[in-house]
Parts: structure tokens; sequence; C-alpha cells
């Protein structure tokens, strides 16, 4: 499932706004879906960011 709305918030913070939110609460969707996680905003975004800036 792909989203987007007017306001453009989860294309420009990449977070789903109240909107889309609220499609989803009509929907009765009650997980978000996958294509609403950025990857930034998972458990494993920093997997590899330390070798990537040359930290060890």
């Amino acid at each position: 499932m792909e989203f987007s709305c007017s306001c453009m918030r989860m294309e420009s913070f990449g977070i789903p706004c109240e909107h889309i939110v609220c499609v989803l609460v009509h929907e009765d969707i009650n997980e978000l879906p996958r294509s609403l996680v950025l990857s930034r905003w998972t458990k494993t975004a920093k997997v590899g960011l330390q070798n990537a800036a040359g930290f060890s």
C-alpha cells in the first residue's frame, strides 16, 4: 500500500500525518503498513553506520 497526502509531511519528514492515520483508522487498519515506516525509524537504522562514517 502506498499513501500520500497534500500536506506532504510523510514526504518531508518521513512521519505519517494525521490525515493518513485517519484513513488507516477509517479503513480499520490496526498496524502501520511497512511503506509508512522508513528505514531510519527502525531498530536496524544504525547498523553499518559507524563503519561508513569511519568510526571504530
